[in-house]
């Protein structure tokens, strides 16, 4: 099961957000950084680590090694725009532990599972990663068989499905159990047919309702046979066994993985009487199940399938077929209900290639790696798939341990982390290098909607980037105007509609734009102010013609320079041209004999003018 994380939940603080526009993040050149080494060097031994991302980017792997003589299962968290932090052991310190599994909720927890082999007594355990970075004791789920191969998938609201295959004396089952978003695990079910053996179980869930679906292959006697069962959200019971592949002839090694649209892809490998072949089947809009494609060549053996499925439903699934003299990794696609892909070769046909792993994440494309042997060492190799083709193969890592399939996760935002084992002349080291395809992650973005001309306007950002770091913040105010920084200010000089947009940049050049529709109000001016007559008798009147830029509340102070007196006066007014019939009589005071100045603002929400102001001489 590799399948795509939701679509990103950040805590981003957003001003007006029904007006914010986000662009999808531009990679100026994919770029994988840097490999490094997560597991420490006290390991005797270790496999690739197995990768989980959740939507803020962070990463946990999880993987087996041996320390002191015993197998345990130990994890590392890479905080997203951080550093990988010291692996530690979540696993029995005195118990043999192995072939862990791993996936993460919306909100950031983590789930590990693992078999435990205690005196050739076979059973699951569990742990949780909070979101403080803690991991929880071991829970046992229940019995399993040695040759168990424990899995688990988390919903986007932390109900878990774990799956794995028992011994029951007679033959092997596949069993499940499930944990409420409370963190309680059930009692562990069997969800495959009794009498025969069955084994190799996936799961995937639909991360939205938290539908689980579960495949594996079962004997009928004759031939292996893919079977599948689901539980629909918030059903307590599996569905009964339903037969995937075609019972003439034999198939196993089946993989699952569901679309957010719902969509369930699964793939395997059967043999047609001649070759193994690579197969996959998935279900329409309606729930019907399609019939199984044969993805690989008819001549040469396919082997080791996986799948993943990409934010836009696009499932991929990538196998490795013989050639005739090497063994090359291949892998087709196919978008919802479309046709498959033709297959597009990913690995240089020239020198044998082992153990393909595929991963996607929220936006379009997946990620593939594998191991190569073009001498007499191996070496770990991925390629990108974007805008609906690969890219060439890139080299991350030579003279690795090839017996272990690669672990791959992917970011909602695209980027890509691949972990693979390596000897290097010492200690057997799980090492990891990740692909920097995404801009940086805005964590916070304040930017208002409703500004006012001439007065100062703020805007805000903070961003991480999970393998890089962010090199600069560039915004554009739509006025021509321009600044640098998380934190700027600008002022409008007229109103109107704008575009402010930040661009921020990390340091390979990946960007993230954020764009908001801000509209600019005047604020309000008395353009003209003029009295019609200067001097006026008391008890007389002149008028008072006063233009503004748009409505508002007149206001006119009255203040003579003799007597002191001072009347004041209100009066709400359209935009444009009013006049004003101006008395001795204001504000319920005379006006005797003085020069009084009339001071005039005008007032809305969105401020006060600039006073105008005029004279006016009341005489008997």
């Amino acid at each position: 099961m590799k399948r795509r994380r939701w679509v990103l939940a950040l805590p981003v603080a957003l001003v007006a957000a029904l007006a914010t526009v986000t662009t999808a993040p531009v990679a100026a050149a994919p770029t994988w950084v840097a490999a490094t080494t997560i597991s420490g060097d006290d390991a005797a031994a270790a496999k690739p680590a197995v990768v989980a991302t959740d939507g803020a980017g962070n990463t946990t792997a999880v993987w087996e090694t041996e320390l002191g003589g015993i197998l345990r299962i130990r994890a590392a968290t890479h905080a997203a725009g951080g550093a990988w932090s010291d692996p530690v052991t979540i696993s029995s310190l005195d118990t043999d532990s192995s072939a862990p599994s791993v996936d993460v909720d919306a909100a950031g927890v983590v789930t590990a599972v693992w078999l435990v082999n205690e005196s050739a007594i076979y059973s699951i355990a569990s742990a949780t990663r909070s979101t403080n970075g803690t991991w929880s004791s071991p829970i046992p789920l229940g019995a399993a068989t040695s040759g168990s191969e424990p899995k688990v998938a988390v919903s986007d609201a932390g109900h878990a499905t774990a799956v794995w295959s028992r011994d029951t004396g007679t033959y092997d089952e596949i069993r499940a159990a499930q944990r409420t978003s409370a963190g309680v695990w059930g009692a562990a079910q069997s969800l495959s047919e009794s009498g025969r053996d069955a084994l190799h179980p996936d799961v995937d869930v639909h991360r939205a309702s938290g539908q689980a679906t579960v495949v594996w292959d079962r004997s009928d006697g004759t031939h292996t046979v893919i079977q599948m069962s689901f539980r629909g959200p918030g059903n307590a019971s599996w569905s009964d066994p339903l037969d995937m592949s075609n019972d003439q002839q034999s198939a196993t090694d089946a993989h699952v993985a569901i679309a957010d649209v719902g969509q369930t892809t699964i793939a395997w490998t059967r043999f047609d009487g001649a070759k193994s072949r690579v197969q996959a089947m998935w279900n329409f809009s309606d729930g019907i199940w399609g019939g199984a494609t044969t993805l690989s060549g008819a001549d040469q053996d396919a082997f080791d399938v996986r799948v993943a499925v990409d934010g836009l439903g696009e499932a991929t699934v990538v196998w490795r077929r013989y050639n005739g003299s090497v063994y090359i990794v291949q892998a087709s696609s196919h978008l919802l209900e479309g046709p498959w892909s033709a297959v597009s070769p990913l690995s240089d046909p020239a020198h044998t290639a082992m153990y393909p792993n595929v991963a996607a994440g929220s936006g379009e494309g997946a990620v593939a790696s594998w191991y190569s042997q073009p001498t007499a060492s191996w070496e770990t190799r991925a390629s990108r798939r974007s805008g609906g083709s690969w890219g060439s193969a890139q080299l991350l890592g030579g003279d690795v341990d090839p017996f272990h399939v690669p672990g791959i996760g992917v970011t909602a935002q695209g980027d890509a982390l691949v972990t693979w084992a390596e000897p290097g002349g010492g200690p057997v080291r799980v090492r990891a290098r990740a692909l920097d395809v995404a801009g940086p992650a805005l964590q916070a973005f304040l930017a208002p909607t409703t500004g006012t001309a001439l007065r100062t306007t703020s805007f805000s950002a903070s961003a991480i980037d999970t393998w890089s770091s962010v090199a600069s913040y560039d915004w554009t105010f739509g006025d021509g105007e321009i600044a640098t920084g998380p934190s700027v200010t600008h002022k409008y000089a007229k109103s109107g509609i704008y575009h402010p947009t930040l661009i921020v940049t990390d340091t390979l050049g990946n960007t993230t734009t954020r764009r908001v529709i801000l509209k600019v109000a005047a604020r309000p001016v008395i353009k003209v102010l003029r009295l019609a007559k200067g001097t006026i008798h008391v008890g007389g009147r002149t008028t008072l013609t006063v233009k503004l830029n748009c409505a508002a509340t007149l206001k006119l102070v009255f203040k003579g320079k003799t007597r002191g007196v001072t009347a004041v006066r209100t009066k709400k007014l359209p935009r444009g041209t009013s006049t004003l019939t101006i008395t001795t009589f204001v504000g319920g005071k005379k006006l005797k004999p003085d020069t009084y100045v009339i001071s005039a603002t005008a007032n809305d929400n969105t401020g006060t003018s600039a006073p105008k102001r005029v004279t006016l001489k009341v005489v008997r």
